[in-house]
C-alpha cells in the first residue's frame, strides 16, 4: 500500500499528460473526476498505513529496488514510512484532496487546464516521494521534482512577461538550496558513512550522545548546509520572494506552491535531520534569529498590503519563520505542529480569498471591496473560522498550537524570543483583522454599481472543501495533542520539558487571549473608516516602503542577476582557459617534441651510431649502480 499511495500521483499525472498530448484541443469534465478520486485514493492509503505508523508506532519500509553502487557504497531505492513522515503525509494527502475539489469547481473550460493539471498531480507526487524518502539521495529526487514542476505550475499564463522573469529568479534562488543540499549529502557520506536517514544523526536511538566521535566543524558545517537548502524551499529571509509572487497564479496552484510546498519541504527537511541539529549550537541559533526576522519581516510587510492573497502569503511566510524559531530553539515537536496546524488553516484562508477574488470578478485589491457578508455568505462564514483559529481564539486549533508555542519559548529563558513573539501574534491579529473588515464588513464595495450587482456565491464544489477546513480550523485543536504526544516520541525532547506542565500555560493562554481581544477591538474601530485611512496610508511615506516590501525583493533580484553576470563571467575565463589555454599548451609541448626529433634525425650514419652507443653506457653505469 505504501507502494500505491506514492505511484498513483505520478500515474494519474502520466493519464493527464498523455490524454493533453493526443488532444490538446479537447477538454473534458471527466478529468477533475479522475484527479479528485486519485487524491482521495492516496489519502485513504495514508489513513489506512497511519493506524500502523501513529497508533502502534511501528516503521513501515519498501525496497524499491538496487540504484548504484559505488566502491563500498551501495545505495538502494527505499520508501519509508514512520511517526513523523506519516503524520506530514496525512496533512498533505487530505489538503490534496481539498484543493483538487476547489480546483475542479474553479477549472476553466479550456483544454491547457488538463496539461496543467498534470503538473499539478506530478508535484503532489514528488512530495509524497520526497516524504517517504529512506535515504538523502531519494530524498533529493523528490527534492528536483518539486523545483521542476513549481516552475512549470507557475508557466500557467506563461505569456505573460512579469510571470516569466518571476519563474527565472525562483529557479535561479533555488539552485543556491540545490547546491547547499547536494554539498550536504556529499559530505554526509562521508562524516557518516551513509545516506540513510536513519543513520544520518549524531544520537543514538535512546537518545545518548555520542557525537564526540564526529569532528565539530563538519556536524555544524552539514547543519548549515541543509538549513540553506531549506531556506530556499520555506521561503525564510531573505530568500521569500516565491511565495508572494504565487498569488498570481490560479488559487489551487497557489495554496499548492504558496502554502503547502514551504511545510511539506523546508520544514520536512530540518525536522527529519532533527537530531543533527540538536547537536548543532551555532546553526540552531542562526536558525532561530532568521526565523524570527522571517516572520517579523513578513508580519509587517503583510498588513500594508493590498492585494487578497499576498496578505495570506505573506501570513504562511510569518507562521513559517514562527516554526522556524521553535525548532531553533529546540522545540521539535512544537515547531511541527505548530507548522502543520498554520498550514491547514492558511490553505482555508488561501481557497477563501479566491473564492472571494471569484466572486468579485477577478479582482484581488482589498480597496475594492466591503460587504462581502450579506453577498457571499458562505465563504465569509469559511474566512471567519480561518481568522478566529489564525488569531488564536480560545477552543479553535490555532489556540492550542500557538499557546503551545508561547509556554515552550517562555519557559526556554529568552527574553527578547519571547518580546518579539507577543510582538509577531500581535502583528497577526492585526493584518488579519484589517483583512476582514475590508473584505467583509461595511455596507458598500468600490466597485460599479453593475459589477456589484453581479457578485455571486461560489458553486457548491467550491464551498465543500471550505466548510470541511473551517470545522477543522475550528474544532481539531484537540488534535494537535495527540500529534505533540506523537512526536515527541521521535523527535529530540524539549531541553526545559520538565517545566512545560506548570501552571503558567494556563495563565498565559488567559493574559493572551485578553491581549488579543484588545488588539481586535481597537484594529477594527481604525479600519473602519475606510475612506480615511486608505487615503492616510497612501500619503505616508513609510507604509508605501512598506507595501513594496522595503525593496527588499528588487535587491535580491538585482543582486541575484549581478550575481549571475558574475558568475558567467568566471565561466567564460574558464572556458577560455580550458579551450584556448589548454589548446596551446598542448600544441607548445607537441611541436617542441617534434622540433627535438627533427634535430635528431639528420640522417647521418655516424650521429645514429653515437647515441647507440650513448645509450649502451647509459644502460651499463645504471646497471652497475643499482
Amino acid at each position: 500500500m505504501l507502494v500505491w499511495m506514492v505511484l498513483v500521483p505520478f500515474v494519474t499525472a502520466g493519464v493527464f499528460g498523455t490524454r493533453y498530448l493526443l488532444f490538446p484541443h479537447q477538454s473534458s469534465r471527466l478529468i477533475p473526476i479522475w484527479g479528485s478520486l486519485a487524491m482521495a485514493g492516496t489519502f485513504f492509503c495514508a489513513v489506512v498505513l497511519s493506524f500502523s505508523t501513529l497508533g502502534r508506532g511501528e516503521v513501515l519500509s519498501y525496497v524499491l529496488g538496487h540504484w548504484i553502487s559505488v566502491g563500498e557504497y551501495t545505495f538502494d531505492l527505499k520508501l519509508y514510512l514512520d511517526a513523523l513522515s506519516s503524520l506530514f503525509v496525512i496533512v498533505l494527502t487530505g489538503l490534496g484532496f481539498f484543493v483538487q475539489l476547489y480546483a475542479w469547481g474553479d477549472q476553466p473550460k479550456t483544454s491547457l487546464w488538463v496539461k496543467y493539471l498534470a503538473y499539478f498531480h506530478l508535484c503532489y507526487g514528488f512530495v509524497l516521494l520526497l516524504l517517504t524518502a529512506s535515504s538523502t539521495h531519494l530524498f533529493f529526487v523528490g527534492w528536483q521534482g518539486v523545483s521542476v514542476c513549481g516552475f512549470l505550475l507557475m508557466g500557467y499564463g506563461y505569456e505573460n512577461h512579469e510571470k516569466f522573469l518571476f519563474k527565472k529568479n525562483v529557479f535561479i534562488s533555488h539552485r543556491l538550496g540545490d547546491a547547499a543540499l547536494v554539498m550536504f549529502i556529499a559530505i554526509g557520506v562521508q562524516v557518516f558513512g551513509t545516506l540513510e536517514f536513519a543513520t544520518i544523526s549524531p544520537l543514538q536511538t535512546n537518545g545518548v550522545l555520542h557525537a564526540s566521535y564526529y569532528p565539530v566543524w563538519k556536524l555544524e558545517g552539514l547543519a548549515l548546509l541543509l538549513f540553506i537548502a531549506c531556506m530556499t524551499k520555506a521561503a525564510l529571509f531573505p530568500l521569500y520572494i516565491s511565495i508572494p509572487q504565487t498569488a498570481k497564479a490560479p488559487t489551487a496552484f497557489f495554496v499548492l506552491l504558496g502554502v503547502i510546498l514551504p511545510c511539506m519541504t523546508g520544514i520536512y527537511a530540518i525536522s527529519r535531520c532533527a537530531q543533527l541539529f540538536a547537536t548543532t549550537s551555532i546553526v540552531s541559533h542562526i536558525a532561530l534569529w532568521i526565523g524570527l526576522m522571517t516572520a517579523l519581516f513578513g508580519a509587517l510587510v503583510a498588513i500594508f498590503q493590498y492585494d487578497i492573497k499576498k496578505v495570506v502569503a505573506y501570513s504562511v511566510i510569518t507562521h513559517v519563520g514562527c516554526a522556524v524559531t521553535l525548532i531553533g530553539m529546540g522545540s521539535y515537536a512544537a515547531g511541527v505542529c505548530y507548522a502543520l496546524t498554520s498550514t491547514c488553516v492558511h490553505v482555508l484562508l488561501g481557497l477563501g480569498a479566491g473564492s472571494i477574488v471569484r466572486g468579485v470578478h477577478k479582482t484581488s485589491d482589498l480597496r475594492k471591496m466591503g460587504g462581502l457578508k450579506t453577498r457571499m455568505i458562505a465563504t465569509s462564514i469559511t474566512m471567519i473560522c480561518g481568522y478566529v483559529s489564525i488569531i488564536g481564539i480560545p477552543v479553535s486549533s490555532g489556540f492550542f498550537s500557538k499557546n503551545n508555542a508561547f509556554h515552550h519559548v517562555l519557559v526556554s529563558g529568552e527574553k527578547w524570543v519571547f518580546i518579539l513573539f507577543i510582538l509577531i501574534a500581535v502583528l497577526t491579529v492585526v493584518y488579519m483583522t484589517r483583512l476582514m473588515v475590508l473584505t467583509l464588513l461595511g455596507s458598500d464595495t468600490r466597485l460599479s454599481l453593475e459589477q456589484t450587482q453581479k457578485i455571486r456565491e461560489s458553486p457548491t464544489l467550491i464551498l465543500i472543501p471550505l466548510w470541511v477546513l473551517a470545522m477543522m480550523s475550528l474544532f481539531g485543536g484537540w488534535l494537535v495533542f495527540a500529534m505533540y504526544e506523537v512526536l515527541t516520541k521521535s523527535l529530540p525532547q524539549f531541553q526545559y520539558v520538565h517545566l512545560l506542565l506548570s501552571k503558567t500555560e494556563i495563565q498565559l493562554g488567559v493574559g493572551v487571549t485578553f491581549l488579543v481581544f484588545l488588539i481586535v477591538a481597537m484594529t477594527i474601530r481604525y479600519y473602519g473608516q475606510k475612506s480615511k485611512m486608505i487615503e492616510k496610508e497612501q500619503r505616508n511615506a513609510f507604509l508605501c516602503g512598506a507595501k513594496k516590501h522595503w525593496y527588499v525583493d528588487r535587491f535580491m533580484t538585482a543582486g541575484g542577476s549581478i550575481l549571475m553576470r558574475v558568475m558567467a563571467s568566471i565561466a567564460h575565463v574558464f572556458e577560455w582557459l580550458l579551450s584556448k589555454g589548454v589548446r596551446d599548451a598542448i600544441t607548445f609541448v607537441l611541436q617542441s617534441f617534434g622540433y627535438g626529433i627533427r634535430s635528431v634525425a639528420t640522417g647521418v650514419i655516424q650521429s645514429y651510431i653515437f647515441f647507440i652507443l650513448l645509450g649502451i653506457v647509459f644502460l651499463m653505469v645504471f646497471s652497475l649502480r643499482y
